[in-house]
Formats: C-alpha cells, structure tokens, sequence
C-alpha cells in the first residue's frame, strides 16, 4: 500500500548537536514522530558511496542509491563531501543561500522536486537556519519536514537475548556485526502533517527521544524508502 501522497519533503542535516534553544524544531519533535539512526560502518564495496573512513558523511550514506522509481532528490549544501554525491547521484546540486528569504525562494524554485537534501556542514548558525525554516513550513501540511543531527553520548544497554531488530536488515539479510556497526548514530524527527503518528517526545535531544521516540532505531539504508512511502512512490519498506 502506498502512502498519502505529499508534494514534497524537505530533509535538513546539522552536523553538531544544537546549542541553542530551538523551539521550531522542538515543535516538529512535539507534532510529530522521532527515532534514531544506525549507520553502517563498511558498505559493500560494489554498492557504497561512502564508507567510514571517509570524513563528515554519515548523514550521505542515506543516499547509497536512488531505488524509489521516479522520486527525484536535489541537494543544497556547501559540502564537498555533498557536492561530490550530487555528481555520483546526477542530481541536482545548489550551494546553500546565505538568508532565510532566498533559501526559501531556493527551495521554491525546485517545485518539480520530490526531496530536497540540505547538508548545514560547515554553515555558520546553522542551528538558526534550521529553526527559522522549520518554522517556515510548520503549518504547510504539503510538507514533510525531517530534521537530523548527531546524538550526544548515550549509555548502551546491553541485552543477551533479542530478536532481531528491522534495523538490522538490509535486502532481506542480517547485517553482519562483524562487518558494520549499526548502533545508533543520528537522531531525527519528522513531521507530516495529518498523517504521522504523535509520539511522546517533545524536545529534539538525544534523552527526550530515546526515552518518548516513537520510532525506535532506524537503518540509514531504510530511511528515504520510509521518506519515499510518506510520499507516495513505493511501499512501505518491509510490508
């Protein structure tokens, strides 16, 4: 089954925790659903892009590949770790502007875009940026907003005994733990207005959403399949 079909998502990326107070944020957080990421550590080689010993590209390897029929992506970011995976994706590429106004009018402009990527590495306040934005879109129910970042230090509870977790699996196999790491390295919250589920979490911190998230761990190599869901282009990842 396919999902409601949105016009676009928007997916923003700040490659440090935040430091500020970012009420926006906290309000997509609130409205919507968050969860953490797991980040393989090695990729297989005929299928990666990036792997660990690459610098600042935990939040690319989302993008492996593009595997969701027609969706397209463009990506906004003065990375060159982003710019380089705009090439190898042949996707759209835009540095990103420096006022809200014309970020915005950027993101307009890419109207026939299905997911815009915006990597904040390296941008100065960004955490500001992506407050500002959120804000921008919070009532637009055309749009869903996902907003992701590193999680700050979390005890690791050890378990003996569980079944096997979907963010363990990947093409119908178990990843091999001696071969990747997929403990959780992000975290994220999104919001689709009128259609996501409403979790406990209220405040976009790594304590707030590992205790109330209603998502659990996440798979990096899972993530824009779920995006590509919530947007109508295939169905859900796992049914």
């Amino acid at each position: 089954m396919l999902s409601v079909k949105s016009k676009k998502a928007i997916i923003t990326y700040c490659p440090f925790k935040p430091d500020q107070l970012i009420p926006s944020v906290d309000r997509i957080t609130s409205r919507g659903s968050s969860g953490l990421i797991a980040l393989e550590e090695v990729v297989d080689s005929s299928n990666r892009i990036y792997d660990a010993k690459d610098n600042d590209t935990s939040i690319q390897r989302i993008f492996v590949c593009l595997r969701f029929n027609n969706m397209s992506l463009a990506i906004l970011s003065n990375s060159t770790c982003s710019t380089n995976l705009s090439v190898l994706l042949n996707c759209i590429y835009k540095p990103i502007p420096h006022t809200l106004h014309t970020l915005v009018a950027c993101i307009d402009q890419l109207s026939a875009v299905d997911v815009v990527f915006i990597d904040f590495t390296g941008i100065a306040d960004a955490w500001n940026t992506v407050n500002d934005l959120a804000s921008y879109y919070q009532q637009d129910d055309s749009i869903i907003q996902c907003i992701i970042s590193p999680l700050s230090h979390r005890k690791e509870t050890i378990v003996k005994f569980r079944p096997i977790q979907s963010y363990m699996m990947k093409r119908g196999e178990c990843l091999s733990i001696s071969k990747t790491c997929p403990m959780p390295s992000l975290i994220y919250s999104y919001l689709h207005i009128g259609v996501c589920r409403t979790d406990k979490a209220t405040m976009y911190s790594t304590v707030d959403i590992e205790q109330n998230g209603g998502n659990n761990i996440i798979l990096a190599w899972h993530l824009l399949a779920e995006i590509g869901y919530k947007l109508g282009f295939i169905p859900k990842y796992g049914a």
